[in-house]
């Protein structure tokens, strides 16, 4: 049986649609565009490998900025065949030092200091020198000097004289009633020793010592005592003046110091170092110039 033309056409046009896309309606006049649903795959150009890299060629290190004692320099190096600049650092190298020379000797009592520079740049470097050891002779000529020092720091006049070779000329001490004034001023007194120099039996100590100074306590106490009992009662026996002197000194005393440099002259006698002889300088590191500032009022 023979199919009717019409449905061969409507079949046609069925199948066109499939293939383009486009469908028309029985009696439209426009046309509706329905998707294409057909994948269409493409394939994109390759792209070529790149070349691969080089081995670099190269230069010399060359110095760029030079290294210092403390600070690192850099150098740098340059490819021959791609121009490209590697830098590292140059290590600093650290100072030379020159020989040490001393600045200031040891002694026994005090130490000495060295300096040395640098060969580049100038930059220093010092040291400390330590203190020179103490011969078996030199311990024992410091050791009678450390003896009386330390006796007059407690007021122990005793002690002090045990010191001495030759106890002569005999000095007098003051009274013991300003005893307890002298010995609270003992305890100020302060002393380093600087050097010690032998010459055979004969032995210099050299020592710097704060002691007290009473010479014008003593003299503003002497000369006001004086004038008193002069205006007052001039018959007044001297020990009168003495306990009323005094008395005042001990209430007026400002308990100064002084400083001085003091050579101890020791001899050597039966193995054992003494001081040569007793003196009113060596003294006065207890008494303070008390006598001399009384006898000047008078």
């Amino acid at each position: 049986m023979k199919k009717p033309i019409k449905t061969i056409l409507t079949a046609a046009i069925t199948l066109s649609v499939l293939i383009s896309g486009t469908a028309y309606a029985e009696g439209d006049t426009a046309a509706e565009t329905i998707p294409n649903t057909t994948t269409v795959e493409t394939t994109e150009a390759e792209t070529p490998d790149p070349q691969p890299a080089h081995v670099h060629e190269w230069s010399d290190w060359e110095i760029i900025d030079d290294p210092e004692c403390e600070v690192e320099g850099e150098q740098s190096r340059k490819c021959m065949l791609c121009g490209r600049i590697e830098t590292e650092a140059v290590p600093a190298r650290g100072h030379v030092w020159g020989e040490w020379e001393t600045i200031e000797e040891p002694t026994h009592f005090k130490t000495g200091s060295a300096v040395r520079s640098c060969d580049y740049c100038e930059a220093e470097e010092t040291k400390e020198l330590e203190k020179r050891a103490f011969t078996s002779e030199e311990k024992k000529a410091n050791n009678i000097v450390e003896k009386y020092l330390s006796a007059a720091k407690a007021y122990d006049i005793k002690k002090m004289n045990s010191c001495f070779k030759n106890q002569k000329p005999k000095l007098v001490y003051p009274s013991k009633r300003v005893v307890s004034t002298l010995k609270k001023g003992a305890t100020r007194i302060r002393y380093e020793v600087k050097d010690i120099t032998f010459s055979g039996n004969k032995c210099t100590v050299t020592a710097e010592v704060t002691h007290p100074d009473y010479y014008n306590d003593a003299k503003n106490a002497m000369k006001t005592a004086i004038k008193y009992y002069s205006s007052y009662k001039p018959d007044a026996t001297s020990d009168e003046v003495a306990k009323y002197f005094i008395k005042l000194f001990k209430k007026r005393v400002k308990y100064e110091t002084t400083t001085r440099t003091i050579k101890f002259s020791l001899v050597k006698t039966d193995g054992k170092w003494k001081i040569k002889t007793k003196t009113q300088d060596l003294m006065d590191i207890a008494v303070g110039y008390f006598t001399q500032g009384a006898e000047a009022a008078i």
